[in-house]
C-alpha cells in the first residue's frame, strides 16, 4: 500500500484475473500450484484443505470465490485472504439511465467517436463492466459479520495491493 512492500504467506493462492486466464509475470514459475478463477470448482475441495488461501483479483468472479470460500471457513478453519489493487470493492454500475449506454443507438453513437475519445470514455466506464454485484459486496459484509459473532474470523481484506514477487515456501 502506498508503495510500502509487504510480504503475506499463503498455502494457496487462487487468482481472479477477469474473463481470460491471465496470470501475473510473476507468478509463472509457480503456475502449478495455483488455481485460475475459471479452474475454482474443480479445485476448490483440494483448496479447502489448505491453512490459508488467497484470492487475488477484484471483480465478480473474485467476489463470488471470495463468498464461497468465506461460507465454510469455520467448517475447515483455513486463513482466508483477498488482495486487489483497486482502492476499494467497487460495485457494479447497474441503474436504467446508465444501462441506456448499452442500448443499440448508444452503442452506434459510441463507435463513430474519434479512437481517442472512445478510450476516454472506455477509461472513466470502466464501472459498468469491472466491479462487483452490490449485492454480493453487501451478502460478504453481512456474512462476515455474522461469523465473526461465532468467534475469531481469520479474513484480511487488502486493497491498493499488487502482486509482485513470488515464492514457493514448503512448510507454507
Amino acid at each position: 500500500r502506498n508503495g510500502q512492500k509487504q510480504n503475506y504467506l499463503a498455502r494457496h493462492l487462487i487468482l481472479g484475473t477477469g474473463p481470460k486466464a491471465w496470470m501475473p509475470e510473476c507468478s509463472q514459475p509457480h503456475r502449478q500450484r495455483l488455481t485460475h478463477s475459471s479452474h475454482y470448482l474443480v479445485n476448490k475441495a483440494e483448496l479447502q484443505q489448505k491453512r490459508s488461501i488467497t484470492v487475488l483479483g477484484s471483480g465478480q468472479s473474485a467476489a463470488e470465490i471470495y463468498y464461497d470460500l468465506l461460507t465454510d471457513i469455520d467448517r475447515f478453519g483455513y486463513q482466508l485472504n483477498w488482495i486487489t489493487r483497486a482502492p476499494r470493492f467497487y460495485p457494479l454500475e447497474y441503474t436504467k439511465l446508465t444501462l441506456e449506454m448499452t442500448s443499440p443507438e448508444w452503442v452506434d453513437y459510441f463507435h463513430a467517436l474519434p479512437a481517442s475519445t472512445r478510450d476516454e470514455l472506455n477509461a472513466r466506464h470502466k464501472n459498468l463492466y469491472k466491479g462487483i454485484n452490490s449485492s454480493l459486496i453487501n451478502d460478504i459484509y453481512d456474512l462476515m459479520y455474522v461469523k465473526q459473532l461465532d468467534g475469531d474470523l481469520n479474513v484480511n481484506l487488502f486493497t491498493h495491493s499488487a502482486l509482485t514477487t513470488m515464492r514457493w515456501l514448503p512448510q507454507g
